[in-house]
C-alpha cells in the first residue's frame, strides 16, 4: 500500500489537466494550474529548510490557496496543521509550538495578530503572508503570489506513505490536540469509503488507481454499467463530488447532486459554496474522495 495525497492529485493533475480542481471566490482553477502553483509553493518550504516530517500551519480562511498550500507542504513530505482563525495570541502560541510548526501561512487579515506572536515562536522559520487586499506585507514574510512568480516548481519525488497526516481538534474539552495518521492509511481509508458509496472496489495501491485512466477497457475499479467515459468524470470530481474536509468556519451548502447541508469543519459529500462566497471545494482524489 503506498497510497500518498501527494501522488494522487498529482496523478490527476497529470490525467486531467484542463478540468476544475478548485473553485473559490468565483475563480477556477485546472489541476494543471493547482499542481503547478502548489510545487512553487514546496520549492519555496524546502529553501527555507522545510522537508520531511516538518509542520506547517495553515493560519486561513477557506481558499484555492488554502489548498495549494496543503499540496505543496505534501509535496515535501511534510504535515499540514489546520489553525483556527478564531484563535486569540496565545491560544496560537499553545498550538504553533505544540505541532512543531517551522512555517505559518496566514492571510492579510491576520497581519497584526502574527507581527503580536512572532517573536514567542523561535521554531517558525518562514511566514508566508496571503494578500486579501487588508494589510500591507508583513515586514519579513514572503508574499504568496510573488513566491510562486520566482519560484521553479519543485521536482516530483517518491513520497513515503508514513508521513504523518494531522488534524488538530478545537480543544472544546480542554486544550486543542493534534490526532495523528499515516498518510497511506488514511488516503486508503478516504478511497475506501468513497468507492464504497459508488458500489466500486478501491484499488490497493497507487498503480491500480493509476489504471483507471485507461481509456478503452474496464477496469477493475470500474463499476459495471457504468460508461468508460462517466468513470473517468467521476475520477475528474465532474460525475458525483467527493468528500472534503472544511475549516473555515462558515455555512455549507452542499452542491445540487447531494442536497447536503451541514456546518464547515464537518466531512460532507458535494461540491460546496459557502453562503459567505468565498469557500471552496477540492476534488480529492480525482473524485473518489
Amino acid at each position: 500500500m503506498d497510497f500518498h495525497f501527494a501522488s494522487a492529485w498529482e496523478l490527476v493533475a497529470d490525467k486531467y489537466p484542463n478540468r476544475i480542481a478548485t473553485i473559490s471566490d468565483n475563480k477556477t482553477l485546472p489541476w494543471k494550474e493547482f499542481e503547478r502553483r502548489a510545487s512553487c509553493i514546496a520549492s519555496l518550504l524546502e529553501k527555507y529548510g522545510l522537508g520531511p516530517g516538518s509542520k506547517a500551519g495553515l493560519y486561513l480562511h477557506n481558499s484555492s490557496e488554502y489548498q495549494e498550500a496543503q499540496f505543496g507542504i505534501f509535496k515535501i513530505g511534510g504535515c499540514p496543521i489546520n489553525v483556527n482563525y478564531r484563535y486569540k495570541s496565545d491560544e496560537l502560541v499553545y498550538l504553533l509550538e505544540n505541532s512543531d510548526a517551522e512555517a505559518v501561512f496566514f492571510q492579510s487579515c491576520y497581519a497584526m495578530r502574527i507581527w503580536e506572536i512572532r517573536d514567542r515562536l523561535p521554531n517558525v522559520k518562514l511566514f508566508i503572508q496571503i494578500d486579501d487586499n487588508t494589510e500591507a506585507l508583513l515586514k519579513g514574510a514572503e508574499d504568496y503570489e510573488r513566491a510562486i512568480r520566482a519560484y521553479q516548481p519543485l521536482s516530483r519525488r517518491p513520497q513515503n506513505p508514513e508521513d504523518v497526516y494531522m488534524l488538530y481538534t478545537g480543544g472544546t474539552t480542554g486544550l486543542p490536540k493534534g490526532v495523528m495518521y499515516p498518510q497511506g492509511a488514511f488516503a486508503e481509508f478516504f478511497l475506501a469509503m468513497g468507492a464504497a458509496g459508488r458500489e466500486l472496489t478501491p484499488p490497493e495501491n497507487m498503480a491500480g488507481y493509476d489504471s483507471v485512466s485507461g481509456a478503452n477497457s474496464r477496469t477493475s475499479c470500474q463499476p459495471a454499467g457504468l460508461s468508460v467515459d462517466a468513470w473517468h468524470r467521476c475520477m475528474a470530481g465532474q460525475f458525483r463530488p467527493p468528500v472534503a474536509w472544511w475549516h473555515c468556519g462558515h455555512h455549507f451548502k452542499a452542491g445540487p447532486e447531494s442536497g447536503y447541508v451541514a456546518d464547515h469543519g464537518r466531512r460532507s459529500w458535494g461540491n460546496g459554496y459557502g453562503d459567505c462566497g468565498r469557500c471552496v471545494c477540492p476534488t480529492d482524489f480525482g473524485g473518489i474522495g
